[in-house]
Parts: C-alpha cells; structure tokens; sequence
C-alpha cells in the first residue's frame, strides 16, 4: 500500500515522484515508467483477480518484465556514459548502486519458486532502479514524508516477497 501511496506524497523539495508521468519525455522513460510499474506491484498485490491473472500469466510476464529490467539498465547506464561531462560522481553512484542492487535481487530469485512467483520481485527490481537512484540524489536531510514511505514501502515490499520465495528442489537424475 505504502507503494501506491508514496509517489502522491512530496518526496524532497516539495516534488512528488508521480509527477515525472508527465514531465519529458526523458523523466517519463526513466523514472515515470518504473513508478507505474509499482503501481502494479501494488495492484497486483492488493487486487486478487490481478494476482490469479499474473499468475496464470507468469511464464510470459516473466520473461517480459526480465527484458524491461535489462532494457532500464541499459538506459540508466548509457544515459550516464552519453553525456560524461555533466554526469556527476554523485549521478555514477546513484546509477550503480541501483543496478548492483536490482541485479542482485533479478540474480537472488534464479532457482526460487516459479517464474509467477518471481513476477513481483521483478516489478520491485525495475522500480527500484529508479528509486534508488532518484532517492540517492535527495540530500537525506531534505527528505519529505513522500520519499520515506517511498522507502519504507520498497523495502517491506522486497522483503515481504523475499520471504516467500523458497529455493527450488533438486531432483536427482537417474541417467
């Protein structure tokens, strides 16, 4: 819920997230697109026909939403390296630290559950990637009400979905 609710409330400097859905087209791409994807992270979770119907689409979804998150990294990355001179140490952090975090939670869920269940963890990984490195660009101390339940909500949701996924069983081949 917190997901939903977060990019409607001011973030840092009176900005809320939400607002980047109607910026340009550059602000759209890289942090309005993975704002919807929380909301359907959210939707997903709060809405139970939703959730049958990704789970019965899973396979699909999966294999989507894998492609999506690499597509984001390659975005946020060539970004950064289009324009070196005014890309600042603090932007390099940023975009590192989100994709070192997304792709390790995209690398965590390999051989944990079905593909279905793993859909909600790549929503959180292609969202995270915009979070942490909009967040990361926030001076802490700046932070409104927004940003907080932004973060507290990204890190309930990734460890209320971590919590679920148990490692696949092995199975001994007789061959």
């Amino acid at each position: 819920m917190l997901l939903a609710v977060g990019p409607w409330l001011p973030g840092s400097f009176g900005v809320r997230p939400v607002t980047f859905l109607v910026q340009d087209a550059s602000g759209f791409v890289t942090v309005g697109i993975p704002i919807l994807f929380a909301f359907a992270y959210a939707a997903t979770t709060l809405a139970p026909p939703l959730a049958r119907r990704a789970a019965r689409d899973g396979r699909a979804l999966h294999g989507v939403l894998r492609a999506v998150f690499f597509i984001f990294v390659g975005l946020s990355l060539g970004a950064a390296l289009a324009d070196p001179g005014h890309t600042s140490a603090s932007d390099w952090a940023a975009r590192v630290l989100a994709v070192v975090l997304g792709a390790g939670l995209v690398y965590w869920t390999q051989g944990r559950g079905t593909k279905a269940q793993r859909v909600p963890l790549l929503l959180l990984a292609i969202f995270g990637l915009a979070a942490v490195a909009v967040l990361w660009n926030f001076p802490l101390r700046e932070w409104q009400y927004g940003a907080w339940t932004l973060l507290a909500g990204y890190v309930a949701a990734v460890v209320s979905e971590v919590a679920v996924l148990r490692p696949a069983p092995t199975f001994a081949h007789g061959g």
